[in-house]
């Protein structure tokens, strides 16, 4: 039993020693974006550091926004973050869906490094900020989902959404 709680103290220590963190700018457009600044931020990981590769400010509402901001971010064999601004708010401030894109057609290696990273992420971000999880490997269109999901409810990108409890549901 000592064993294994050591071997479990260990690989979290490595998570922490070799996973990317935000940086000092990351944490900067972070905090204007849960201002309200940005409607959408895209993170990348670029040589084992997290990086905003993309940031666009709102035009329209949430979801007249969205096929125009998101799916153009989403590519083929490269994963990726995307937080999606909605237009409510909480005790917090604004509520932001947290999209983790990892396409079926990328490498083992990187599914893994996003997969890895995704708690770091949300917690740098503040996870009080984070209204829903989705885990998306297919691009859909707003108007292809919204019909058969309540607004603004889960209808993002396909596959499947934590809900925040250890389950998963079909989007």
């Amino acid at each position: 039993m000592w064993f294994y709680y050591d071997i479990k103290v260990i690989l979290k220590l490595l998570t922490y020693l070799f996973l990317p963190t935000a940086s000092e700018d990351v944490q900067e457009t972070f905090a204007k974006a849960r201002n309200g600044k940005y409607r959408l931020l895209k993170l990348d990981i670029d040589d084992e550091e997290l990086m905003v590769s993309t940031s666009e400010e709102p035009a329209g509402s949430w979801d007249q926004d969205y096929d125009d901001f998101v799916l153009p971010l989403l590519e083929d064999k490269q994963p990726c973050y995307i937080l999606y601004r909605l237009d409510s708010r909480n005790a917090q401030g604004y509520e932001w869906i947290f999209i983790a894109w990892s396409p079926d057609y990328s490498h083992v290696r990187q599914k893994m490094l996003y997969a890895a990273t995704r708690a770091t992420v949300k917690k740098e971000f503040g996870g009080g900020h984070i209204k829903d999880e989705i885990f998306g490997t297919t691009k859909l269109p707003f108007s292809a989902l919204s019909s058969a999901t309540p607004v603004p409810q889960h209808h993002f990108v396909t596959t499947t959404s934590d809900c925040g409890n250890g389950h998963k549901r079909s989007v």
